[in-house]
């Protein structure tokens, strides 16, 4: 007994490896090695009174004590300040690299817009932009004459600032309409109702800065010229008929005009 109690009394605080002591001693004689070891450890401590007041004694101590750490509590870390981790970059040196993707178009899934669609879009922008100017200058024509022999100089004076505040907000808006529908489409209110768009010769997008600065601005630039500005509108016009439909400022911005 004097073997196995001294090896049993050193391992007394680890309830483990006496069990396996005493498994290996004796074997197990319940079928499971685990609550033989549990068995074997409680008996030697009944029968060894003075390991079993040490066991005790160590069993009762907090776990900070017993693992030897010295664990702050969250009173004494706030008066000392708890250590922040670093912050975090702002760009992840390990991703991965990144590239940008931009869609491909192809030209050739575009048909193209016919010449006579063309000329009637043309025209039908034209009688947007000044037909209901020319509806409210004629309206003026006839009242302004009449209110002029009437003598009330009052109500000229009112009918004028509101035909020009018609047509001024008439403009304004077939101005910005035209905009949004170029900017999101590349249609005009013409071009919308006929179902044709202006887009790249790739077949891309065609921008709103495009559209306005290098196919409108140009041609109204070079239509303005004193003795040549018709030249260039007879030349716009004309290189439409050519193989690929497009007129001069289309040769500027580089579009061309497809059915949408």
């Amino acid at each position: 007994m004097g073997g196995p109690t001294e090896a049993l009394g050193a391992d007394a605080r680890g309830g483990t490896q006496i069990g396996y002591r005493c498994l290996g001693e004796r074997g197990p004689p319940f079928g499971n090695p685990r609550s033989y070891a549990h068995v074997c450890v409680h008996d030697f401590l009944a029968e060894f009174p003075s390991v079993r007041d040490e066991h005790s004694r160590t069993a009762a101590k907090p776990l900070k004590a017993r693992a030897g750490v010295l664990i702050k509590s969250p009173t004494s870390m706030g008066r000392q300040g708890m250590q922040q981790p670093p912050p975090l970059p702002a760009a992840n040196p390990y991703a991965a690299p990144s590239a940008r993707v931009q869609d491909v178009h192809d030209a050739a899934n575009h048909e193209l817009a016919d010449r006579g669609t063309r000329l009637g879009a043309a025209i039908l922008d034209g009688l947007v932009i000044g037909g209901p100017i020319m509806l409210v200058a004629i309206g003026a024509a006839i009242v302004l004459p009449a209110m002029q022999r009437s003598g009330d100089q009052a109500a000229m004076g009112t009918v004028a600032g509101l035909v020009a505040l018609l047509v001024l907000a008439g403009l304004l808006g077939v101005i910005v309409l035209n905009l949004v529908w170029l900017h999101r489409h590349g249609q005009t209110i013409a071009k919308r109702w006929l179902g044709i768009r202006i887009v790249r010769t790739d077949g891309g997008h065609c921008s709103l800065l495009r559209i306005v600065f290098a196919r409108s601005v140009p041609m109204i630039v070079l239509r303005a010229i004193p003795m040549l500005g018709w030249l260039f509108a007879l030349i716009d016009a004309l290189l439409i008929f050519r193989e690929d439909y497009r007129c001069l400022h289309d040769h500027f911005a580089d579009t061309i005009v497809v059915k949408a």
